[in-house]
């Protein structure tokens, strides 16, 4: 965290020192930081209590601030154009909806494929029918097992209709972040951009058109005429299944040369 300090000067001729804190990586952003974050994708345009909200200050100080000091504070906030690795969700309840632990250590294969699918699906159409099916299956009640009927069910519920959008799109920001985590840990099953990606909604949207893996087909390899186990495979664990993948393509390779 940067420190931030806001001297205002009272009616009275007496200055008064605001403190707030710039944070300076994804990782120090707290739940309603993150919330603010999404209110950008929702005006396409910075707004006072997204800053107010990210540097810990009061918005009528915002107000008071000149371009010249706005300016200088959305430079230092410029690394959020950047989507950088961050392992865990940093939400951690909505409407006791809760999402997968840390590193998506209790997170099944079944339940990864139908969540990074709906985000995909979100990310395309933009639709808030894509967004809370994603929600919906990405966050769920404390000790349920997931189930994907009942995920969708879920999805047309005040539960998850009722959520604010903007607690929603920070959600997905935070999804994103978490699918950079994956690509570094797991480089050669997820295919990872060489430039950071621009933060326009319109480019991003075309880049994971092209990078979309289809999931359904990857398990469909996985489980091949075992017909049996088709369900089976689908609970076991996501990392069990992207490490087994890594070493059938590191096979692969090997059999090439």
């Amino acid at each position: 965290m940067k420190q931030l300090d806001v001297k205002v000067s009272s009616r009275l001729g007496y200055k008064r020192t605001y403190k707030g804190e710039i944070p300076e990586t994804w990782s120090e952003l707290s739940a309603s930081q993150l919330i603010a974050v999404a209110e950008f994708y929702l005006h396409d345009a910075i707004q006072v209590s997204m800053i107010a909200n990210l540097v810990n200050i009061p918005t009528r100080l915002v107000k008071k601030m000149t371009e010249w000091e706005i300016y200088n504070i959305l430079q230092d906030l410029k690394w959020m154009g950047d989507f950088q690795p961050l392992s865990s969700l940093i939400i951690v309840n909505v409407n006791k909806l809760y999402p997968p632990r840390p590193k998506l250590e209790n997170m099944n294969w079944g339940q990864f494929i139908y969540v990074d699918t709906f985000y995909d699906q979100y990310v395309w159409d933009q639709t808030n029918e894509s967004l809370d099916i994603f929600i919906a299956h990405l966050y769920l009640p404390n000790n349920e097992e997931f189930d994907h009927t009942v995920c969708s069910s879920r999805a047309l519920a005040p539960r998850v209709k009722s959520v604010d959008k903007q607690i929603k799109l920070a959600i997905m920001i935070n999804y994103r972040l978490v699918r950079e985590w994956l690509m570094t840990v797991y480089p050669l099953v997820f295919v990872k951009k060489n430039k950071a990606e621009s933060p326009d909604k319109a480019e991003i949207r075309e880049e994971n058109k092209k990078s979309q893996l289809d999931w359904i087909k990857i398990h469909e390899a996985i489980v091949g005429d075992n017909l049996v186990d088709y369900e089976k495979y689908a609970t076991l664990n996501v990392h069990t299944i992207f490490r087994y993948l890594t070493r059938k393509i590191k096979e692969n390779a090997r059999k090439k040369h």
